[in-house]
């Protein structure tokens, strides 16, 4: 809730005296009448089910935090974003689903790896960073990816491979490894053997990555399949992030995407960039579904697919990729070129 907290600053540095700040609430001279002294009550309670609403003990005015940003900005002069606290109320909706997110092993993810991987080096620091399956150098290093000793079943020797980590806000869950055969490994344990596991709840491969790469005014995201999806968009400019597979949905994820999405200037769009075979149909759907249930703009993005074809974002050629990247950057034209924007 940290746009709270720059949202309330906002206000007492545009209404001086006629505000007055006090925890969660915030008292100011009501724009809906000739007001000498604060009447007017702002609720910024991020516990409250009325968080971002007003009510004005003077004359009785009341609703939601936009009507009053555009009253303050006709009478009073200030500049508010109108938007600023609509993902408020979402995530007060999702809080119940809190306390289901499992905590994390270690504080940072150079101590995650060395309880998990003792022998690793991060990508940056080796002494001639290599690309990896097409993708540059100064990607990898982007994303944060490391170097671990692991086994090579081909010649039955130890050998150096990818370990991309989870990292949510900073602190790691959990991370995905390449292995010799074009899969990728999920190699940690939960701190609880009976929960569902980190992948469940925060199985969202570069959102730390995502988060730093957000256009503040006009925030968006891609969620993608796999890994090699979501670094295509990511070394093309789009932020994106891969759900690791289709099946493993939760609430907790969409929880966190709606935070990544929302920020103090507007909340944003997700768009759904999955595979066109059965799976990836199956599962555009069902995550569109639950995203719209708790809110969120959701557009499905349909892949050029010659010949009902199987189509992932990894294997676009180029001028294709560039489509997708002007049509999710635009997000508002909405263009639909060789692709389409999927209703079901």
């Amino acid at each position: 809730m940290h746009d709270l907290e720059r949202l309330k600053t906002l206000l007492k540095e545009q209404g001086g005296y006629r505000v007055a700040v006090n925890g969660n609430r915030a008292m100011v001279c009501c724009p809906f009448h000739a007001d000498p002294t604060p009447s007017c009550s702002l609720n910024f309670d991020p516990d409250s089910t009325y968080v971002g609403s007003y009510y004005c003990f003077g004359c009785g005015a009341h609703g939601s935090w936009a009507k009053f940003a555009r009253q303050a900005a006709h009478v009073h002069g200030w500049s508010l974003p109108e938007t600023a606290l609509e993902h408020a109320r979402l995530l007060v909706s999702l809080k119940p689903l809190e306390p289901l997110v499992i905590m994390r092993q270690a504080e940072t993810i150079d101590q995650w790896l060395l309880q998990n991987y003792p022998v690793s080096i991060r990508w940056d620091k080796l002494k001639n960073p290599p690309g990896w399956r097409g993708f540059s150098a100064s990607t990898m290093i982007m994303v944060d990816t490391w170097m671990v000793q692991s086994y090579n079943p081909k010649d039955q020797q130890k050998a150096l491979m990818p370990f991309f980590p989870v990292t949510i806000n900073g602190y790691p869950y959990g991370g995905v490894r390449a292995d010799f055969f074009d899969k990728l490994y999920l190699n940690t344990k939960t701190a609880d053997s009976s929960s569902r596991g980190w992948r469940s709840t925060h199985g969202l491969l570069f959102y730390d990555v995502a988060r730093k790469m957000l256009d503040l005014q006009n925030p968006f995201v891609c969620l993608c399949e796999g890994v090699r999806d979501a670094l295509r968009l990511i070394e093309a400019g789009v932020p994106a992030v891969a759900m690791l597979g289709t099946q493993g949905w939760s609430k907790e994820k969409s929880l966190l995407l709606i935070d990544l999405v929302s920020t103090l200037y507007a909340v944003g769009s997700i768009f759904l960039v999955f595979d066109t075979d059965v799976a990836g149909q199956q599962a555009t759907r069902h995550v569109k579904a639950s995203l719209q249930a708790d809110g969120v703009s959701v557009v499905a993005v349909g892949l050029p697919s010659p010949n009902g074809q199987k189509v992932d974002v990894f294997d676009l050629p180029p001028h294709y990729l560039q489509e997708l990247v002007d049509l999710v950057s635009a997000e508002a034209a909405r263009r639909v070129l060789n692709f389409g924007l999927l209703d079901g």
